[in-house]
């Protein structure tokens, strides 16, 4: 989770309160679906019905667990109102009910009734949605109400600014704490409001987000120009923060959006990328975690030879760890086998290049083909990074290239990956200019993130491979 949220053990503590209740409610909606459809004892269903229900039971909870994830049930779950509740479970609830639907054909399972099917859905979606409304207002009673509420920020000191701010207060089914505005503009309106708390300008906005733990901004103002609105959406979203921003000349600029009704107002959220690309975040790492296993186990016999061939052939450990930067700037050691000599980086980092006199002759090799980063299935299975995003930098050269490319930690915002889109369309960065024309394709790449595209950078991968046209 982003570093500017609070309480990190109670969040876990809902999520495994959430994961429980669901895995209880999901079986006892079954359960009950079968005595509504017989009209007969929870225990007394028809042993043939009940026997094809029994084959693909674990599988169903598995797959409705799995959806539930996919969909963000399980994230953020202290900020989510009643509304995205309710959309998020009825949404995950229907696809699972197809998926089940296509294991009970495929296991043969044909005696479980379709009425029953259709019945565990509305009670699953029922119960799951007032599990999550109960079990936060049962942690607000405990614990107090101020452990569920969002702090927010608003952008903008008009009139209409701080009405949104007052609906935000005392309305909706999330408790906000407004800590205060942001003056967009140089100027301060002679009408506003004593009671208004002017915390600061835009430039204060990206420490007082740290400072005063922010969980949500809300821009409600049109003067700002783009290059800050854009500036200030790119930031926020590397910190993880959501971002309300109300709607009119902003949709352009935005691209997803997702709206949510408060009362009359009715602001359109942007989300975080990691909120925005729920469905598509959780089903991608669980088949990052299935692959990388998978992967893992059919490579490990040669992975033990290239560890001993690197040790016959050349001095220095088996391994090279280095420190990358990942997901939200955070740091994380990543794994390769070595393919450079022994204290090659001695004077310090530089850029690969092309006949580099520091790689071994089979760290060429290995490079060529790619089998140098087999040990990352590592940092996938660990959750640093992903099989398929943008290459992971050292953090000597992020900050460099923060500086001399406008918008790069927009990069940040998704995890890294083994392989990616610009690295199978681009060559090798090996300077300033190359990273920025490289940079393009990872944009590409972050505006248009989908499975189909990740299963296709990891064909033209495995093609690359075949005919040796790695990395330098």
């Amino acid at each position: 989770f982003p570093s500017n949220k609070k309480n990190f053990a109670l969040e876990k503590l809902l999520v495994y309160l959430t994961i429980f209740g669901d895995l209880i409610f999901i079986v006892l909606s079954d359960l009950s679906a079968f005595t509504l459809r017989f009209q007969t004892e929870i225990i007394h269903p028809p042993l043939s019905n009940f026997y094809a229900y029994l084959k693909i039971s674990i599988p169903i909870v598995v797959i409705r667990l799995i959806t539930f994830y996919a969909f963000g049930l399980y994230y953020n779950l202290r900020f989510k109102s009643n509304f995205e509740i309710t959309t998020a479970v009825l949404k995950a609830s229907f696809l699972s009910t197809l998926i089940i639907v296509f294991v009970a054909f495929y296991f043969r399972a044909l005696a479980y009734p379709r009425l029953v099917i259709i019945l565990s859905l509305i009670l699953t979606a029922s119960l799951c949605i007032l599990w999550r409304i109960i079990l936060r207002a049962i942690i607000s009673v405990i614990l107090g109400k101020d452990i569920t509420s969002s702090r927010i920020i608003i952008i903008g000191i008009d009139k209409y600014a701080q009405r949104l701010g007052l609906h935000m207060i005392k309305r909706g089914s999330i408790q906000y704490e407004l800590l205060g505005f942001i003056n967009p503009g140089d100027e301060i309106p002679q009408d506003l409001d004593p009671l208004v708390k002017i915390l600061g300008t835009l430039d204060d906005l990206d420490k007082l987000t740290d400072k005063e733990k922010v969980d949500e901004v809300i821009i409600a103002t049109k003067n700002i120009t783009r290059k800050k609105l854009i500036k200030t959406l790119i930031n926020l979203n590397y910190k993880g923060i959501s971002c309300k921003v109300v709607p009119e000349d902003y949709e352009a600029i935005i691209g997803h959006i997702i709206a949510t009704p408060i009362d009359d107002l009715n602001p359109v959220f942007l989300r975080p990328l990691e909120e925005e690309f729920y469905w598509y975040r959780g089903f991608k790492r669980v088949f990052d975690l299935i692959l990388s296993i998978v992967i893992l186990i059919f490579t490990l016999p040669f992975m033990l030879i290239i560890g001993l061939l690197i040790k016959l052939t050349s001095e220095g450990p088996i391994l090279y760890k280095q420190e990358r930067i990942g997901l939200y700037g955070r740091p994380f050691i990543l794994y390769k086998f070595r393919t450079m000599y022994k204290d090659a980086e001695e004077s310090g980092p530089l850029w690969a290049t092309e006949n580099d006199s520091r790689i071994t002759p089979l760290g060429r090799m290995l490079r060529k083909t790619r089998l140098d980063e087999l040990p990352q299935l590592i940092n996938v299975i660990k959750n640093d990074m992903s099989l398929v995003g943008p290459r992971p930098e050292r953090m000597c050269f992020v900050e460099t290239l923060k500086k001399e490319i406008p918008f790069y930690l927009e990069r940040l915002t998704v995890k890294p990956g083994i392989t990616g889109w610009a690295q199978i369309t681009f060559p090798y960065a090996d300077s300033i200019e190359s990273s920025r024309e490289k940079f393009i394709h990872d944009l590409f790449y972050i505006k248009n993130m989908s499975l189909l595209l990740d299963l296709f950078i990891l064909l033209k991968t495995f093609w690359i491979i075949l005919l040796e046209k790695g990395a330098h």
